[in-house]
C-alpha cells in the first residue's frame, strides 16, 4: 500500500495541482472552462519537458481512472433527472452498466 503510494502520489498531487490553477483561472476569467484551462496547462508543461518521469505513474492512473470516473459522473449528473424518472428496475440496470464501465 506504502509502495502504491509513493508510487502515484507524486503524479496524482501534480494532476491536482494543474486543476487547482484551471479552476482559479474559471474563478478569474467565467468565460474560461476550468477543464479547457487545465488542458491548455497540461499540454503546455507537458511539451516542456519539464514534468519529472517519477510524475509518470501517477499521470497515467489519474489519465485512466481518475478521468474516467469524472467521465461517468458528469454523464451520470447529466442524466440524473431522466433516471429517477425510470423507475426501480431501471435504475439498477443504469446502476450496472456504471459498474461496468470501471471493469
Amino acid at each position: 500500500m506504502i509502495v502504491a503510494v509513493r508510487r502515484y502520489l507524486p503524479g496524482l498531487l501534480f494532476a491536482l495541482a494543474v486543476t487547482f490553477v484551471g479552476f482559479n483561472i474559471h474563478w478569474r476569467f467565467a468565460s474560461i472552462s476550468p477543464l479547457v484551462a487545465s488542458l491548455v496547462i497540461g499540454v503546455v508543461v507537458g511539451n516542456l519537458g519539464v514534468i519529472p518521469q517519477s510524475f509518470a505513474p501517477g499521470q497515467k492512473f489519474a489519465a485512466k481512472r481518475i478521468l474516467r470516473f469524472g467521465i461517468v459522473l458528469l454523464g451520470t449528473q447529466l442524466a440524473a433527472k431522466q433516471i429517477v424518472e425510470l423507475g426501480g428496475r431501471e435504475v439498477i440496470v443504469v446502476l450496472l452498466v456504471v459498474a461496468t464501465t470501471f471493469l
